[in-house]
């Protein structure tokens, strides 16, 4: 008898409980493992930036594979697929991490002649410019020592500097930024993962070697060349605010919009608004939608379920890739993307 009361209390009303609750909600996943997909991979590339040292591949071959097998058995247990994802997660961030892998600038150099192709020109709001450059050549670096790309600031008076053309100036080159407190967000490290070894400031005028794009930049140059083309016509045809908000919404671009006017979105929270993102792609999605429904609406069999999809890729190039732009098509309708 006593035997039973020590069976009975070892069973526990608790402990039942707790079995009912993990079962019902592993039993409510059921079919959703896929959406749990992203939240595994984050985890796995968190795990592997939390190492205390570097990974080999000779550690992290192993856990491809045996993702590889749990990912071709997770047909059967879909909680599989989640454990996969993670190892999966890891494994690519490794792969990103040696991609990326560039000579870095150590400390803050003196005037240095830098000749090298613009891969990307962007405006910030003080009107200053951000030119990406893959250096060829560094006065006094070896090619060992030359980071494949540098950030570098320059203002409009030093001259142009064309996405795919050849130029050459004066610069103070400096390493990457770090965190501005310890554990905080690692900008520099961003750069890094973008093939950025370090930053400066243009100190010369800026000489145009060559205007010939590269074949890997042409199609990155068209579409910079034509939002520039519809900004031109954005601002011969409207004119103040009304055209800096335009040019905002349609191509990206946010430097001609007026301070006070920036600081009003904000103060209304509403300054995601001129964010191309979530809304900007739904309203193309839908216009794609609409054309495509309207071409194919007198033939019997028509598929256009997909098309809006389809053309959100064309529109999230417009704003110089943006993350939100990018973020936002791969987000169900249902979900935040502003």
């Amino acid at each position: 008898m006593v035997a039973g009361t020590w069976e009975r209390a070892a069973e526990g009303v608790p402990q039942s409980r707790w079995r009912r609750f993990i079962s019902k909600a592993y039993a409510d996943q059921g079919g959703r493992a896929f959406l749990w997909a992203p939240v595994a991979l984050s985890f796995g590339i968190w795990a592997y930036f939390d190492l205390p040292r570097e990974p080999g591949w000779l550690a992290l071959a192993p856990l491809a594979v045996v993702a590889a097998v749990l990912l071709w058995t997770s047909r059967w247990r879909p909680m599989l697929s989640i454990i996969a994802f993670a190892m999966l997660g890891c494994v690519l961030a490794k792969a990103k991490a040696d991609l990326a892998a560039t000579p870095v600038i150590r400390a803050t150099t003196a005037e240095r002649i830098v000749t090298g192709t613009v891969e990307d020109v962007s405006a910030t709001a003080r009107g200053r410019r951000i030119i990406v450059v893959a250096p060829d050549n560094i006065e006094g670096f070896a090619s060992n020592e030359r980071p494949r790309r540098l950030r570098l600031t320059a203002s409009a008076k030093q001259g142009e500097a064309a996405l795919g053309s050849r130029i050459a100036s004066k610069a103070l080159l400096a390493p990457l930024p770090g965190p501005a407190r310890p554990g905080g967000f690692d900008y520099g490290r961003d750069l890094w993962l973008d093939g950025i070894g370090g930053t400066g400031r243009v100190t010369g005028m800026i000489a145009t070697l060559s205007t010939e794009v590269p074949w890997r930049l042409r199609p990155a140059a068209f579409i910079e060349a034509l939002r520039q083309a519809i900004g031109v016509r954005i601002r011969e045809t409207l004119t103040g605010t009304t055209a800096a908000i335009a040019e905002a919404l349609i191509t990206g671009e946010r430097t001609s919009i007026p301070r006070p006017v920036t600081m009003s979105f904000q103060v209304s929270g509403l300054a995601h608004v001129l964010s191309i993102s979530g809304l900007h792609m739904a309203l193309a999605a839908g216009g794609v939608f609409w054309f495509v429904r309207a071409v194919l609406a007198p033939f019997r069999r028509w598929h256009s379920a997909g098309r809006s999809r389809n053309g959100r890729p064309v529109w999230r190039w417009w704003p110089g890739s943006s993350t939100c732009c990018w973020r936002a098509p791969a987000l169900p309708p249902s979900a935040p993307t502003s």
